[in-house]
């Protein structure tokens, strides 16, 4: 059982930093919209950012509850 909790905390660990790449990736966006005043690409960034919210949010909420569902019950 030690296995799947090792596992899902390392699935947590990566979807927080997927997450967070989505977020800078957003972020650089954002900054190249505003050198080049282009707010279609500001879009994308400010969507980005959000998504990358979104994920973070799931990576810190959802996925531990993922232990609970994989444990058996003692016999």
């Amino acid at each position: 059982m030690e296995f799947f909790k090792t596992g899902v905390t390392l699935l947590q660990n990566i979807v927080t930093l997927l997450g967070a790449a989505a977020i800078i990736g957003g972020l650089v966006e954002v900054g190249k919209s505003q050198a080049d005043n282009n707010p279609a690409v500001r879009a994308t960034g400010i969507a980005m950012f959000v998504g990358g919210a979104i994920i973070i949010a799931v990576g810190q909420v959802l996925v531990p509850e993922l232990s609970s569902m994989l444990t058996l019950p003692k016999t």
